[in-house]
């Protein structure tokens, strides 16, 4: 009697938490699956991998962007906040999208960046310290 309990509690929390899990999934289909004006259904990669190094004079930002286009890629930076995107030149319809937040002593407006071998790099000087 006390496993039926048990397994009954069991097979109730597992589809709440299927349903959560539903409702997350579609949320991340509506929100990163766009229909431009022309019908072209456009998806977005809202988190590509990335890593952030530092040391003592600047930051490195590695981002995974395999078939990245050139020509589309776009960096913006806005106070302490790096945007970047950039249509796929493999698969059509593919955006690559990334927001990333830097320190307070980093100097943005003069962030280099550069592809490499499916990668963005980009790197961020420090604000020298008076």
């Amino acid at each position: 009697m006390e496993f039926e309990r048990y397994l009954s509690i069991l097979k109730k929390t597992l589809s709440v938490k299927m349903m959560e899990l539903q409702n997350i999934v579609s949320m991340v289909i509506h929100e990163q699956t766009t229909v431009e004006e022309s019908g072209s259904i456009e998806a977005v990669i809202r988190e590509p991998l990335s890593t952030i190094m530092e040391d003592e004079d600047s930051y490195l930002i590695i981002v995974d962007m395999p078939g990245c286009d050139p020509g589309s890629l776009t960096v913006n930076a806005y106070g302490t906040i790096v945007n970047v995107r950039s249509k796929s030149s493999v698969v059509e319809g593919l955006v690559y999208e990334k927001k990333l937040r830097l320190p307070s002593d980093a100097d943005v407006s003069k962030l280099e960046y550069w592809i490499e071998r499916g990668r963005l790099f980009i790197r961020v000087p420090r604000q020298k310290q008076h």
